[in-house]
């Protein structure tokens, strides 16, 4: 299956069956939503090669999903933060069921018992609000049934990985559901090897379990209650190489401790101290390894990632208005360490022993639908509590410092109320009007140490309360197309920075003003559907992260631009063969960012960088490629069915500067699997970056070197499910 759609089972009718959506919290049909949308089944990822959202970008165009250390980073038409430190939150909203993510380092988790995963692109501020001003990842969960059914798959995969689903529901009581869902995946080879310390990196174990019931109250009210678990080891994206072309900081080490070998000062050297040490260091200093996936780094970097959350949702119909309340309460943490240099030295081990959160929601919701007047309105309370415990050491033999420890938390409560109403001017053209008020209250505290003593201790506190809104008229032409223009304003709450120094000024709100063209048609008896939208934004105030002192920062340093156009299209050629594709052309520019930090390669040739200040107007947005695309189909021939999906990513910069970019590349996703007669039983043949394509997951410029993640080698494996 494929993005949005499912195959006719009648096969005298070719027509796409209609894909439902929650993208304006209420249910729709995907190709009435005047929003640009992208919706997929469970089966339509599976067969893409898309196990967990980390891989949602291969089949959205638009949506460039990068990573930090452990957690996931997307960037929806260039708009994104790499900034995944304690309290920080994404400009690309996460929901689950209806629930903000807040912690970006727990949504990596494999996708399991989901019934469907929809992307929003552009600012959804009114309806969801949090946050959202790039976009919107929305997964929405299976819902237990009376019926019996189980659905399960066992694994394996080269470099030694084994995993297994499971779900199963039934009905357990008179009125009562249930269901449970189990996912579990040992990696036992890493991707790469420490070169070292003979080991391997780049490899992590998951499991996780989540338990729902559904209680139908009366004819009109039903209460779910759901509960979920998740643990996740892993050593992927902890700092572990040095970017091709760079040199670690470890060069300035080696050539302090040559000189006073020597006899000499490091900081004063003689000409002939220098002329001889010079070499040696940039010889032995360290950088990129030969293979991709391999590393030079002195400690093997780990994390751990555990979250568990707890959601009552309460639906009842009060007459013509119906009521929703969701309530839950999130709790996650995660514990790494690391050798920030990756160098072959250990020079900045980071030990990040406790990074939680602890989050709180309630959102009620009450909804109306009339024959030419719709509305839905709401309020929305949000309490979080995230802090972190972080050590870092400097051991490099010629150049000691002192143990860092910082303990620091960040306090929010948020307030919004909502409404969006959408009534038809005339049978074929209809007005939406929506708004949302929110008001954000943060505070910060730190305590330093040094040496292992208490230094200082720091805290401060402010709030925010903006506006904002969406305005749309959308048009019908015909029962097969739908035009829409849109006016909407995003916003990002201001924040602190966990790890800064004492006395830090709070970072302001950013804000983008979005407008949006688009058309939805089906065509050829329904055969085919395409959706085209082009777009552009006014992003002021930008929020913008860099390294300062070892540390992830983001602060308010730039004005952009962004325009662009999507296409995406499904098709059925025959009962048997089914295309889809999409297209994302994206130009964007930092309009105004005088006086930016930049990180070079230090002057002295020995390995690190400088920082420098220059102006970066006019440069691209980083991690914003102008051009992806992908096309993919499945043909289903009796017993067997085969499919294959392309993508391409025309590269971009890593960072605003545009020292370190990313190349352009390509992968292909394929299986080929057997069904029986009944389809409960299957086995699958299954690869993915079958080219082998040699790409980063992330980079980082920093003043120690400049360190990237590689993204996953060339996986395949065989899978057997089982279905009753």
């Amino acid at each position: 299956m494929l993005p949005s759609v499912a195959f006719a089972q009648d096969n005298k009718s070719l027509a796409i069956e209609e894909v439902v959506v929650s993208a304006q919290r209420r249910e729709q049909n995907l190709q009435d939503v005047p929003i640009s949308i992208q919706a997929f089944s469970e089966n339509t990822l599976k067969d893409s090669g898309v196990d967990n959202i980390q891989n949602l970008g291969s089949v959205t165009p638009g949506l460039n999903m990068t990573g930090q250390l452990q957690a996931v980073t997307p960037y929806i038409r260039g708009v994104g933060s790499p900034d995944a430190s304690v309290g920080q939150e994404s400009n690309v909203a996460v929901y689950i069921d209806g629930v903000y993510q807040a912690n970006p380092n727990v949504t990596a988790f494999s996708f399991n018992n989901i019934e469907r995963v929809e992307v929003l692109k552009g600012p959804q501020g009114t309806l969801f609000g949090r946050n959202a001003t790039g976009g919107l990842l929305q997964i929405i969960s299976k819902t237990p049934s009376d019926t019996p059914y189980i659905k399960g798959s066992v694994k394996a995969e080269n470099y030694q990985t084994f995993g297994s689903k499971l779900y199963a529901t039934n009905g357990l009581f008179d009125g009562v559901a249930g269901d449970i869902a189990l996912v579990y995946s040992d990696q036992n080879d890493g991707y790469g090897e420490n070169l070292t310390l003979n080991t391997d990196v780049n490899k992590s174990t998951e499991k996780g379990a989540r338990v729902s019931l559904l209680f139908d109250l009366s004819e009109d009210s039903s209460l779910l209650l759901a509960g979920d678990y998740a643990k996740r080891s892993s050593s992927v994206g902890m700092y572990n190489a040095v970017y091709p072309g760079s040199v670690a900081f470890d060069g300035q080490v080696i050539f302090a401790g040559c000189v006073a070998g020597m006899g000499g000062d490091p900081a004063a050297p003689t000409a002939n101290q220098a002329g001889t040490c010079v070499p040696i260091a940039q010889d032995q200093a360290t950088k990129a390894p030969d293979d991709w996936q391999d590393s030079y780094s002195a400690y093997l970097g780990e994390s751990l990632s555990t979250t568990r959350g707890f959601t009552a949702t309460y639906t009842r119909s009060l007459g013509n208005v119906d009521f929703k309340s969701i309530t839950a309460w999130r709790e996650s943490s995660v514990s790494s360490d690391f050798e920030q240099s990756a160098s072959a030295l250990e020079l900045i081990h980071i030990d990040i022993n406790k990074q939680g959160y602890d989050t709180t929601s309630q959102e009620f919701q009450f909804s109306y639908l009339g024959d030419r007047f719709n509305w839905v309105a709401g309020l929305y309370l949000y309490d979080d509590t995230s802090g972190m415990v972080g050590r870092g050491l400097g051991i490099s033999g010629a150049v000691v410092s002192p143990s860092q420890r910082i303990v620091a938390e960040i306090d929010t409560r948020s307030y919004a109320a909502f409404g969006e109403v959408v009534y038809s001017l005339r049978d074929s053209t209809r007005l939406t009007l929506g708004a949302r008020f929110t008001k954000d209250e943060r505070g910060i505290t730190q305590d330093f140490y040094s040496g292992g003593a208490f230094a200082l201790s720091s805290s401060d506190e402010e709030s925010w309360s903006e506006p904002t809104w969406r305005v749309v008229l959308d048009q019908d032409f015909g029962e097969s197309t739908l035009a829409y223009a849109s006016l909407s304003r995003g916003f990002k709450s201001g924040n602190y920075n966990v790890s800064a120094a004492p006395g830090q000024v709070p970072v302001d709100p950013e804000f983008i003003d979005s407008f949006e063209l688009g058309v939805k048609a089906q065509v050829l008896d329904n055969r085919l559907q395409f959706n085209f939208a082009a777009f552009a934004y006014d992003y002021t105030d930008m929020q913008v992260s860099r390294i300062e002192a070892g540390s992830l920062v983001t602060v308010n340093a730039a004005e952009a631009d962004v325009s662009g156009l999507e296409f995406d299209f499904v098709g059925n050629v025959s009962s048997q063969l089914q295309v889809m594709g999409g297209l994302s052309y994206v130009k964007s520019e930092y309009a105004k960012f005088k006086n930016a930090p930049v990180y070079v390669p230090s002057s002295t040739g020995l390995g690190g960088n400088e920082l420098v200040v220059t102006d970066l107007s006019g440069n691209d947005l980083a991690r914003s490629p102008e051009v992806t695309a992908n096309v993919g189909a499945t043909y289903d021939i009796g017993p067997f069915v085969l499919g294959a999906n392309y993508y391409y990513n025309d590269g971009f910069s890593w960072e605003p500067s545009g020292r370190i970019k990313q190349d352009s590349y390509q992968t292909v996703n394929a299986f080929a699997a057997w069904y029986n007669s009944d389809r409960t039983i299957g086995v699958r043949l299954y690869g993915n970056n079958l080219t082998d394509e040699e790409y980063a997951s992330f980079v980082l410029e920093q003043e120690v070197a400049d360190n990237y993640e590689p993204a996953p080698p060339r996986t395949f494996g065989v899978e057997l499910s089982y279905e009753f």
